[in-house]
């Protein structure tokens, strides 16, 4: 059984989840892999940081203007999915991706190795 999640258009990023793993179509970095869930080590999901440089320099700037346009500045897509597989550091940029969406991926995939059991032959 398959089942895939598609998670942007142009360029695509879709994931394609198998009963052993999943495959990733990224055609921004035109790779198509496959990960087996058996030898993830880790698989997360991490929001864009706050940029406290930004933030910091606005809030100066609006306590001697008398302004109120200071808030917290993150940077914009910059959410990535963080992959440890096989002992190896990967990351999957996820620019104009529905973070929902990436949520349940990561949800899903999670799901998936924590409930893996290898098949015996």
């Amino acid at each position: 059984m398959t089942d895939s999640i598609l998670l942007r258009e142009k360029p695509k990023l879709k994931f394609i989840f198998h009963e052993d793993g999943f495959e990733v179509v990224n055609e921004k970095e035109i790779e198509r892999r496959t990960y087996v869930y058996e030898f993830i080590n880790s698989f997360e999901f991490k929001k864009s940081p706050t940029n406290w440089f930004v933030t910091i320099l606005s809030l100066i700037v609006d306590f001697f203007t008398g302004g109120a346009t200071g808030g917290i500045y993150k940077d914009k897509n910059k959410e990535v999915f963080n992959i440890i597989y096989e002992d190896k550091s990967l990351k999957i940029e996820l620019f104009n991706c529905d973070i929902n969406t990436a949520k349940l991926i990561a949800h899903k995939i999670n799901s998936k190795i924590n409930s893996y059991t290898p098949k015996s032959y």
